[in-house]
């Protein structure tokens, strides 16, 4: 994710910086709702449905992500 923010606003030099101190926590913040979301689920539908629900929500993720690279008007960074 700090890759695509640097990409896409070379120029702001403070937003950039604000993102990569906070992308960490923001990582955590994510494992921590996937965990409280689960916990949520688990008693209303079981660890099968516990399952599938996480099985969706990661095809949901990689969806957004494929279809944020195909939609893109910006060609792909090279990396070095």
């Amino acid at each position: 994710m700090r890759d695509r923010v640097v990409v896409a606003h070379e120029g702001e030099g403070g937003l950039v910086r604000v993102v990569q101190a906070l992308a960490p926590d923001l990582r955590d913040a994510g494992i921590a709702a996937g965990a409280a979301l689960g916990g949520l689920v688990l008693p209303l539908a079981g660890v099968r449905g516990t399952f599938l629900m996480g099985g969706l929500l990661t095809v949901g993720a990689c969806a957004v992500l494929l279809g944020e690279r195909l939609l893109s008007d910006r060609p792909a960074r090279q990396r070095h």
